[in-house]
């Protein structure tokens, strides 16, 4: 199972950022939806999250 990058929202669900490549320390390297370009995001944002929490959309597949 592919590991995705989500950011948190204050308006309804969390956004999908895409799929995550790697990670250092302090980013997530993820690729983006909708293209094959690569992007970083930093880990110490509070909306920055890599399992689905209750506002994701597939919140309810996830396994636990």
């Amino acid at each position: 199972m592919m590991t995705r990058v989500r950011e948190g929202s204050r308006f309804g669900s969390c956004n999908l950022l895409g799929e995550l490549v790697a990670e250092t320390s302090t980013h997530y390297i993820y690729r983006r939806r909708h293209s094959a370009q690569t992007a970083f995001v930093d880990k110490g944002s509070p909306s920055i999250h890599t399992q689905p929490c209750q506002a994701c959309p597939d919140y309810r597949n996830a396994p636990r």
